[in-house]
């Protein structure tokens, strides 16, 4: 039979690791809570393309269904892009911009009018945009078809849902850490 003291010490090995675990899980409700307010307002996703003569790369953020691009950062061959054009603010007669995306096609894709931003180093904004006829990704500074690029797009995940899978991480070792000193 253990004594006393050993006793004790499993009593009060075991409080602070409760104490620790309900800790941890508070954050992680918090972080979540959080994220899920942020979550509604916008949704992240990574853009990279490439192409001849250009490589770009950045983020973008659309509403909270994910359909309006509504923010850009990232650079083009190494030039900061510094703003988001309004939609049906890019010089296309026909076709201006709309700066709508569609999360859901497979990959996800922009429209065929696309998105416009402009470069730090140039007063001309660039557009780029699908286009249905070849199915390609085409980049331009102008109303001409422009030049084709590679283009993806990846969602960024939620970091409510990061801190959210430590939490549980944690209240597991929690866990699994009283077990131990029973």
């Amino acid at each position: 039979m253990p004594s006393n003291a050993v006793c004790q010490k499993k009593t009060i090995a075991m409080n602070q690791t409760l104490k620790i675990s309900l800790r941890v899980a508070s954050v992680g409700v918090a972080v979540i809570a959080g994220g899920a307010f942020s979550a509604a307002n916008a949704v992240l996703y990574n853009f990279s393309y490439t192409g001849t003569g250009i490589n770009a790369s950045g983020v973008i953020t659309t509403d909270a269904a994910g359909t309006l691009i509504t923010g850009i950062t990232g650079q083009r061959n190494g030039v900061a892009i510094t703003s988001l054009l309004a939609p049906g603010s890019f010089p296309l007669p026909l076709y201006p911009n709309d700066n709508v995306f569609i999360p859901t096609g497979n990959p996800a894709f922009l429209s065929t009018n696309g998105v416009s931003f402009s470069l730090a180093s140039s007063p001309n904004p660039l557009n780029i945009f699908f286009y249905s006829t070849d199915s390609t990704y085409r980049e331009t500074p102008d109303d001409s078809l422009g030049t084709v690029v590679n283009a993806t797009f990846t969602i960024v995940p939620e970091p409510s849902s990061l801190f959210g899978l430590a939490a549980l991480t944690a209240l597991g070792i929690g866990a699994s850490l009283k077990r131990k000193n029973s």
